[in-house]
């Protein structure tokens, strides 16, 4: 601890001391009418972690919070035997955490972050990077996931690193900036590349259910991970998990750690996947009207965020309560700290406990900065001719090419009789042991093809099991954008005629998980239906279908890959975010496209950068149509033709336009 004598020595004192005011309390007169049900947390990536890093046991450690105490003690002494003083210059955060009516989990997330993290982040940094820093300016965010929702039973928060996402670049004050040498602010950049989740929390709203569900898992549990239930394709892999920071776990009694000393002695092998000769869909839950809130499903979407983002540390706050678990990739064990009473612990103060974890946070991941570092100088970051030999007898065996009289009308034709589409993750944390099962709720949108379909994606009766000649596989890549529609996979067909030929393709499956997300789905798939049927197909993909699983409610449109954005191309070339640079034939192919949408009584409604693309053979596309609309104003298709030009003219102005 400092010294009386100095200066900071009273306000540091009131600072660690600081619990959450007890007069806190949940807004609950200003939700008359809005539901406050909890929903179930589970959503469909969660199911596809792959199975070298899912939880497989929770081990109850109280020892924890004492643990991050002590932490916090030995930074501030080693701060203080090391010469440094703390400055008073820019210092203008009161102590005290303050009275508020919480709404619900943003709001739980917000106090959280104005009241504790917003202070214990710029401690940790002057304890873990900068310790000669003159200035309190922040190098972190404490962000949150918002929805837009009347109310939010739980939101996901984390601790970032202030980087310009777009351009890659720290996001620092001026004086904070020029206070830093090039090694830490480079050492900062690495960091935020590597992690760009530094810890996990999931706040949830101050209600009963999440009190109560706070309180639950006082002992050691093994943990059943919740995979997807279709049957007859089994996908074995194993990869090592990311290396641990074996400091992070100087937090764990002794005694804790030896009850989950099983680290894993696998080597890393191929991914192999075995097909049975007929797949068996899961049958449609039937969905319960009030879901009761279950501790280990919030604890696995937790995991699966934090497995996501490589982060050890997660935080589960519900205002009044909280959990602290600390995550052992190697053991795939969760190390869970007792009930922390936000408003009445003393033995560490909260604000103090939350310092010391700010303090582990950062100190872990500069560790396992450093491990990687040393990993990636070990092994090399090429593969062997040796290994690329192997992948590629490997691919061979597994996929055939497609026959040399294919076309993609062929291909299309094929698709639009399957019912069922079966996908796999395979990229980043993810690799399925087992698929989800996507009924088709959707014909498909190639003109000709356009078979009449269930609306408002009902779908087609089911069968209890399909053959090959029946279903296809998609297997889903890292997400190449996310919108307010959902999230867009690049993703490999693989699908299989009766003579055995296995025909392959590179496709596009755009996902929506939300009620409204869904909403826009359909009508954006009932927009390319209606081009379709009224012949406009230069500049627009080709639309396979619509397609839902059971399981999670995700719907799924699958398309044609149109290339990159302009956006993205830009970027690549020059750097610029700004403006895109266009040549005469591609500005001549957009116009006409936006000029063919016209004359069919569609206005788009969002021309953007980000919504035309161009592929390898220089062909482009206009995509996107969730807020397309039939038979606009004269002054709106004037209006979209001016955006049109001034984007390719390089002279486009955000919110100018519609």
């Amino acid at each position: 601890m400092l010294p009386i004598s100095d200066p900071f020595y009273s306000l540091l004192k009131r600072i660690l001391d600081a619990n959450y005011n007890p007069e806190i309390t949940f807004d609950e007169p200003r939700l008359a009418g809005v539901s406050t049900s909890p929903q179930s947390p589970y959503t469909f990536y969660d199911r596809h972690l792959m199975p070298s890093l899912v939880l497989k046991k929770v081990i109850y450690t109280p020892s924890i919070t004492h643990a991050l105490s002590k932490a916090c003690d030995t930074a501030i002494q080693d701060f203080v035997d090391d010469g440094h003083k703390f400055t008073s210059n820019g210092y203008t955060f009161g102590p005290e955490t303050g009275f508020r009516s919480l709404r619900d989990a943003h709001a739980v997330s917000a106090y959280y972050a104005d009241h504790i993290s917003r202070l214990c982040h710029r401690f940790a940094f002057r304890f873990c990077l900068q310790p000669e820093c003159d200035t309190w300016q922040p190098a972190f965010w404490f962000m949150q996931r918002t929805t837009g929702n009347q109310f939010d039973f739980m939101t996901e928060s984390w601790l970032e690193m202030k980087v310009d996402s777009a351009i890659e670049c720290l996001h620092l004050d001026e004086d904070l900036k020029n206070s830093l040498s090039d090694a830490t602010k480079d050492k900062m950049l690495d960091l935020w590349k590597k992690f760009p989740r530094l810890a996990t929390w999931h706040m949830f709203a101050m209600t009963d259910p999440a009190l109560a569900m706070l309180q639950t898992v006082k002992q050691n549990i093994t943990f059943e991970w919740e995979f997807p239930h279709t049957t007859g394709l089994k996908t074995a892999s194993y990869r090592h998990p990311p290396p641990d920071a074996p400091r992070s776990f100087s937090y764990i009694s002794s005694r804790s750690s030896k009850r989950s000393n099983v680290r894993q002695a696998h080597r890393d092998e191929k991914r192999v996947t075995r097909t049975s000769k007929v797949i068996r869909p899961p049958k449609a839950a039937v969905k319960k009207s009030n879901y009761r809130p279950d501790f280990r499903h919030f604890l696995q979407r937790a995991w699966t965020k934090a497995s996501t983002y490589d982060s050890t540390f997660i935080i589960l706050n519900c205002g009044r309560y909280e959990r602290i678990g600390i995550r052992h990739r190697a053991s795939q064990t969760l190390y869970l700290s007792g009930v922390i009473d936000t408003i009445n612990t003393r033995d560490p103060r909260y604000r103090k406990l939350h310092l010391g974890l700010h303090i582990a946070i950062l100190k872990d991941a500069i560790e396992r900065q450093e491990l990687s570092d040393s990993l990636l100088k070990k092994s090399g970051q090429k593969r062997s001719a040796e290994d690329l030999e192997e992948k590629e007898i490997s691919d061979s065996k597994r996929r055939k090419s497609n026959p040399p009289e294919l076309t993609d009308s062929k291909l299309s034709e094929e698709l639009a009789k399957r019912k069922l589409a079966v996908v796999n993750l395979d990229y980043g944390a993810f690799c399925s042991t087992s698929p989800s099962s996507f009924f088709r709720v959707g014909p498909s949108c190639c003109p000709g093809l356009a078979n009449p379909a269930p609306s408002h994606g009902r779908k087609d009766k089911t069968k209890s099991s399909y053959n090959q000649a029946e279903y296809f596989l998609l297997t889903l890549k890292a997400p190449r954008g996310e919108g307010a529609v959902g999230i867009v996979h690049p993703a490999t067909l693989e699908m299989t005629l009766e003579n055995g030929d296995v025909l392959t393709e590179n496709l596009i499956l755009k996902l929506a998980f939300s009620s409204k997300q869904a909403e826009g789905l359909q009508r954006e798939f009932e927009m390319y239906r209606y081009l379709s049927e009224h012949g406009v197909v230069e500049g627009i993909l080709t639309v396979h279908g619509l397609f839902q699983d059971p399981e999670s409610s995700a719907m799924g449109m699958l398309m044609s890959d149109g290339g990159q954005s302009l956006r993205r191309r830009e970027k690549e070339r020059s750097g610029d975010t700004e403006q895109v640079t266009t040549s005469d034939e591609e500005r001549e192919a957009f116009l006409r496209i936006l000029n063919s949408l016209h004359d069919a009584y569609v206005w788009h409604h969002d021309i953007r950068a980000e919504n035309l693309l161009i592929n390898s053979d220089n062909k482009v596309f206009i995509i996107d149509f969730d807020r397309a609309e039939l038979n606009p104003r004269d002054d709106d298709i004037e209006q979209e033709l001016v955006c049109m030009n001034d984007l390719l003219d390089g002279e486009y102005e955000y919110d100018m336009y519609y």
